[in-house]
């Protein structure tokens, strides 16, 4: 599988493909540094009475998020299998 990315912007001197590997390594990792950051942000913010009425919207919306990247990176895999 490669994955092409191109920057499009001004002369460009990068190599033309991602490697496999990283990319399958980067994507999950990034998703999981994702998941423990919002975590985080939310022990944090759990006990402040501003947080308390969006904490359901943020659920939702932490969730949806990592679930479009999660689907996005199994799509990824299925399209190039």
């Amino acid at each position: 599988m490669r994955i092409h990315w191109t920057l499009g912007i001004g002369p460009y001197y990068g190599p033309e493909f991602a490697s496999t590997v990283l990319m399958l390594t980067v994507f999950p990792v990034g998703i999981a540094v994702a998941a423990s950051l919002t975590c985080v942000v939310d022990a944090r913010l759990r006990d402040a009475p501003a947080f308390a009425g969006l904490r359901a919207v943020y659920i939702i919306t932490v969730l949806s998020t990592l679930g479009i990247l999660l689907g996005v990176h199994i799509t990824l895999i299925l399209g190039n299998l």
